[in-house]
């Protein structure tokens, strides 16, 4: 991997920062209106399948002649993706972490 100048660095600092606060945000949203669950990793998937789904109609509402879309929901629904990408990675970790102290 390259190295970054400074001003990338600053850049990709704040940029980083923005998406984090954003992530955090959604997830604090996500977890008042269904809690913390532990799906089963199928049931992940169908969800994060659909906010996926959620992406490509914001883009192709972008793509349109009318300008339907805007990039804001295309970024509102990237963020939405990657919460629950976190809220499903949490999940893995408290499932591992129940797992472990079983053996325990």
């Amino acid at each position: 991997m390259g190295s970054l100048s400074p001003e990338q660095a600053f850049t990709l600092g704040k940029e980083m920062a923005a998406f984090h606060l954003a992530v955090r945000d959604e997830r604090v949203r996500q977890i008042a209106k269904w809690g913390e669950p532990s799906y089963d990793p199928l049931y992940w998937g169908g969800i994060l399948g659909e906010e996926v789904g959620e992406v490509h109609m914001a883009v192709m509402a972008l793509d349109r002649a009318e300008r339907a879309g805007t990039l804001a929901q295309v970024r509102e629904e990237l963020v939405q993706v990657s919460a629950v990408c976190a809220a499903w990675v949490a999940s893995i970790d408290r499932t591992m972490r129940e797992a472990e102290n079983e053996q325990v």
